[in-house]
């Protein structure tokens, strides 16, 4: 952003107080002289001014809008989340008097965990991340030890195992993981589903030498949880799923953007629905629309409550590159679609409704539907919008810093005074120009004129580009008011309004600007 700020004191009256100073035993008649005091002068470009990334010039100059918006996204957790799940398990002497040599179980079970999936039935899974607790509790007079298999998984052919030892009357707490183990969740016979199998033992420490004598009641408990299971892979049948979502997102780039309405006479849509899962699917989109806080609009399109069957991902068994993905693009054009109405109504956000099912035909793959972490099922927007189009009340403003002489400005030594602005108008369209002055807190003071003063637009060849700029010249008259508001101002807010309905459709470009220079003309009384 261009900004530069003039720093001139007026000659003239340090001329005069020096004069004044020097022959103070003289009576010196009033009388009048002219000055010119340029106050503020700088640029205005609506590519520096929408500063947001949505907002960049392509090859031709032209400025473009880009926006990518995801408005679906499923993945693992969505289609086959595993919750929670806790088991405990306790052994409890039921007579005393028996004697138990140390090293040798006296407590055996197999502990299994069914995760409940509803319809999911999964046969197999890899993890990428994982947590779970185990806790045992010993009511025994002597520690024991605790071996802690998890049947179900396995790493490099390794089961998993823990071997803990656990104080008499005492409580052991630990946390593990599962990273990077493969899960068979079919069971010992390969018929179950969701479910993990896990081994335990309990024996009295094998360090002690002397048999030991359990009293009736004393007892043995555990505990384990699995609080959070994440695959990278699982496999397994997804079952007959159908859900609706609706949701709406911001869209932040017209906060940017102040305009009253829009022509958009060009656009390029492309609506992409990524089936990154091996499951069939069928989507339908039930809304698109756009909305602020005094309208909405709606998409018409003959996507809308049409529905769109996808067939199953493929599993290329590459680490690398494991998925090959089935997509559908639906294109969006001015000749099939309102979506131009969606960006002219200037939205605050867009909202929409999709109703996904998936494996609408049942279990055809026989349980083996599958699906790889960070390959989804998603719908993504991507929009192009070149700024070649026609509007009304495009806002565009700056704040500049303001320097003019106070001095200069005390009410019994000033006439009167104009304001001259001289503007190099690069846009093709007219604008009217405005200027309001804020004190040294930021506080808005006043306008010197509640008329916006308009300015000519710059010239276009046949094709809607600037083929020169034009010059104009406008005036703010001073009032006795606005001299005594000129004294508190430090800065100056220059707006302009452009409207290009008269010109038609035009292109806007990156280049394009509005030079200007004001400069105080004053007529100041001398004593």
């Amino acid at each position: 952003m261009h900004r530069a700020i003039t720093r001139k004191t007026l000659v003239v009256t340090v001329c005069i107080l020096g004069f004044i100073g020097c022959a103070k035993q003289f009576d010196i008649a009033a009388w009048e002289l002219d000055a010119l005091a340029p106050v503020v002068h700088g640029r205005l470009n609506l590519a520096d001014l929408i500063n947001v990334d949505e907002v960049s010039a392509a090859g031709d100059g032209i400025m473009h809008v880009h926006v990518s918006d995801t408005l679906l996204r499923l993945g693992l957790d969505s289609l086959i989340g595993i919750p929670d799940t806790t088991l405990k398990s306790e052994f409890s002497v039921p007579v005393g008097g028996i004697q138990w040599p140390p090293g040798v179980p006296f407590y055996r079970d197999t502990i299994r965990t069914r995760f409940n999936l509803k319809d999911v039935a999964l046969t197999y899974a890899e993890v990428k991340r994982s947590l779970f607790t185990v806790e045992l509790k010993n009511n025994l007079k002597e520690p024991i030890l605790v071996r802690y298999k998890i049947l179900s998984a396995t790493s490099n052919g390794d089961t998993f195992e823990l071997e803990e030892l656990v104080p008499n009357k005492g409580t052991f707490s630990g946390e593990y993981n599962l990273d990077g183990y493969a899960l068979n969740l079919r069971g010992p016979d390969g018929t179950k589903v969701n479910t993990i199998y896990a081994y335990v033992e309990a024996l009295i420490d094998p360090s002690i030498t002397t048999n030991y004598t359990f009293s009736a009641g004393e007892s043995f408990k555990i505990e384990n949880t699995f609080e959070e299971i994440i695959p990278s892979y699982a496999k397994g049948f997804f079952g007959q799923q159908a859900t609706s979502y609706e949701d709406s997102t911001s869209i932040e780039l017209f906060q940017s953007v102040a305009f009253k309405s829009a022509d958009i006479v060009d656009f390029d849509v492309t609506f992409t629905i990524d089936n990154g899962i091996g499951a069939d699917l069928n989507l339908t989109i039930s809304e698109l629309a756009t909305y602020n806080t005094t309208s909405a609009q709606s998409l018409e399109h003959s996507i809308i409550n049409q529905q769109q069957t996808f067939g199953r991902a493929i599993d290329l068994f590459n680490p690398l590159d494991p998925v090959k993905h089935v997509q559908k693009k639906i294109s969006f054009t001015p000749l099939n679609s309102n979506l131009d109405a969606l960006v002219e109504i200037r939205p605050d956000g867009i909202k929409y409704g999709i109703d996904l099912e998936v494996n609408p035909l049942g279990d055809v793959s026989l349980g083996n539907d599958f699906v790889y972490f960070e390959h989804d099922i998603s719908a993504f927007m991507d929009l192009d919008i070149p700024l070649r189009l026609g509007f009304e009340g495009l806002q565009l403003s700056d704040t500049f810093d303001l320097s003019l002489d106070s001095a200069a400005l005390e009410e019994e030594r000033l006439q009167s005074g104009i304001l001259r602005g001289y503007i190099t108008n690069g846009y093709p369209f007219s604008t009217a120009i405005q200027l309001f002055f804020l004190d040294s807190n930021g506080v808005l003071l006043d306008s010197l004129s509640e008329t916006q003063q308009l300015v000519m637009p710059a010239e276009t060849d046949g094709f809607g580009n600037v083929s020169s700029s034009t010059e104009s010249v406008v005036a703010f008259p001073f009032t006795n008011d606005d001299f005594e508001m000129l004294k508190k101002t430090t800065q100056c807010i220059v707006k302009v309004r452009m409207d290009t309905y008269n010109s038609g459709v035009v292109n806007i470009r990156d280049d394009y600007y509005i030079d200007f220079k004001f400069v105080a003309d004053l007529s100041l009384l001398a004593q």
